[in-house]
């Protein structure tokens, strides 16, 4: 597995409220959740 250390704050700004269909809202939903757990993890 790849470690990727980038900073996707504009893409996760710009992307906010964007997707339109249940689908998409749920997997940006899921991105959004998966990310959090990965940020909260590196601050602790």
């Amino acid at each position: 597995m790849f470690k990727h250390d980038r900073i996707l704050d504009e893409f996760f700004l710009s992307t906010a409220g964007k997707f339109q269909t249940d689908i998409g809202k749920s997997w940006a939903a899921e991105i959004i959740a998966r990310r959090n757990s990965r940020l909260a993890k590196k601050l602790n």
